[in-house]
């Protein structure tokens, strides 16, 4: 994104998008999984804002955020 492609990051964020969310389904327990899908998310949200998609840029921010907070909810002591 810094150097200013960002088709190009929006074209791979999505597919480590669909990457992580098949690790998902398949461990859908592991912490450390959500962890990625939540940084992708977040990842996804920064291009979509750059690129002025405001509602696409807010729906993966709001997803990362639950993300966070059932991780946070998780490992609490």
């Amino acid at each position: 994104v810094a150097r200013g492609d960002l088709e190009g990051a929006l074209e791979g964020f999505e597919e480590c998008h669909r990457r992580v969310e098949r690790l998902a389904v398949q461990d859908p327990t592991s912490a450390h999984v959500q962890q990625d899908r939540s940084f992708v998310l977040e990842k996804l949200g920064d291009v979509h804002l750059e690129l002025e998609n405001e509602a696409k840029a807010l729906a993966h921010f709001e997803v990362s955020m639950k993300i966070r907070e059932s991780l946070a909810q998780e490992n609490r002591t």
